[in-house]
């Protein structure tokens, strides 16, 4: 997995740095901003070249290289609305204009990301198993092995 880092600039036009790695969605990206401005993932905008980023692609499908600048914006700023529909209509994904989209659209995140959560869950519980059963047939060849030297030490001694 692939590290960068990535310049976000601030609607105030203050700067700071987050590191990704490049196979996190977008939506992580908000987290992380989440975690250091407190700015809720449904205000939060970022564009990058100018495009409004979806947060269901990755930084690397995306584009997004170390040393990039992403700008984001929230909902607290006032914009001309004519551009604003503009980068709407270019975006991969609708953005949400109402509380009700922005509503329907965190519960399609939260979904999606207990999806996440079972299949990974589900992973860890087979490999476990599987790590068993692994343990288990090395456990009952060390078993056959045990047995076959037993019978071979009784037959060395009905010989001798």
């Amino acid at each position: 997995m692939s590290e960068i880092e990535i310049k976000v600039v601030k609607p105030d036009g203050s700067t700071f740095s987050l590191r990704c790695n490049t196979q996190h969605m977008m939506r992580s990206v908000k987290r992380q901003i989440f975690s250091i401005e407190k700015i809720p993932f449904t205000e939060q905008k970022l564009y990058f070249k100018d495009k409004l980023l979806p947060d269901l692609r990755t930084i690397k499908e995306l584009g997004i290289a170390d040393g990039d600048i992403i700008k984001m914006l929230n909902e607290s700023v006032g914009e001309d609305e004519e551009e604003e529909e503009d980068l709407q209509k270019e975006a991969v994904i609708p953005v949400p204009k109402n509380d009700e989209e922005k509503q329907a659209y965190m519960r399609k995140m939260i979904i999606n990301d207990q999806k996440g959560v079972t299949m990974l869950m589900e992973q860890l519980a087979n490999d476990l198993q599987a790590s068993k059963d692994e343990a288990g047939d090395d456990d009952d060849e060390d078993e056959d092995e045990d047995e076959g030297e037993e019978e071979g030490v009784e037959a060395a001694k009905q010989t001798s």
